[in-house]
């Protein structure tokens, strides 16, 4: 990846990829597809000689794609809204991420709530 943008990135992002790069192995194990191989992850796991065993760079992972996420959601929620619209979204929906973390970022309520 060296002197390649990664998906247009440049700096920080870029260089906090090449240093997560050597950690993916902890990630891939179990997040597959947690509904298709939620009981058989697989047969290759990957531990760290840590005290964890490499749990906080999968968190930390985890934490990363939440955050994207949100930026993808605010991006899409200011272009809605910037049209006089407002964006709503079943926030990540059959997704294995933090919905509470995201529900914030759209703005209009599920359409099949009633409200009394």
């Amino acid at each position: 990846m060296s002197g390649t943008a990664l998906f247009g990135t440049t700096g920080a992002a870029e260089e906090a990829w090449l240093q997560y790069k050597k950690y993916l192995p902890l990630t891939m194990y179990k997040n597959n597809n947690i509904n298709v191989q939620m009981t058989a992850p697989g047969s290759i796991q990957c531990l760290l000689d840590t005290s964890d065993q490499g749990s906080g760079y999968v968190n930390d992972y985890w934490a990363a794609l939440v955050e994207g996420y949100r930026a993808y959601l605010q991006c899409l929620t200011q272009w809605a809204n910037e049209m006089g619209l407002q964006y709503y979204f079943q926030v990540s929906y059959n997704m294995s991420l933090d919905a509470l973390a995201s529900i914030s970022e759209v703005n209009t309520p599920d359409p099949l709530t009633k409200t009394c």
